[in-house]
């Protein structure tokens, strides 16, 4: 199988088997009541939280979907990262985040042996 294109399709349908939804006839009650003692909303992000969590990024990774690097960030003063806590915390009190925060780029990773060789990619269970 040299074809890229059927590779990738071959990936596909082996990790989309992984993550597949459960079929069940189960439905949650119209007036759903949590039993939580805490919620999202009462947590609140902090500018300080913030700076610790951009100085323990590791600067050799990728850069995310907005394509700053993790050396951008990290050249930036702490008075750039102001506006993040006030987004974050906005996102938790309306429980609105932005669609491409739920995206991901998922790569197989592979066990010892033959890479052509689909049984020698780790499966999430």
């Amino acid at each position: 199988m040299s074809n890229v294109k059927d590779k990738v399709n071959l990936f596909n349908c082996r990790f989309a088997k992984q993550c597949s939804l459960l079929c069940n006839s189960s439905e949650l009650p119209h007036e759903f009541l949590c039993n939580f003692s805490t919620f999202l909303q009462t947590f609140e992000i902090n500018p300080d939280i913030i700076v610790d969590i951009i100085k323990s990024l590791d600067p050799n990774k990728a850069h995310g979907h907005d394509g700053v690097s993790v050396r951008m960030l990290k050249l930036c003063s702490k008075s750039t990262f102001k506006p993040l806590p006030l987004t974050f915390n906005n996102c938790l009190r309306k429980r609105i985040f932005p669609e491409l925060w739920k995206k991901a780029n998922v790569v197989p990773i592979d066990k010892k042996g033959n890479r052509r060789l689909l049984s020698n990619y780790l499966q999430i269970h």
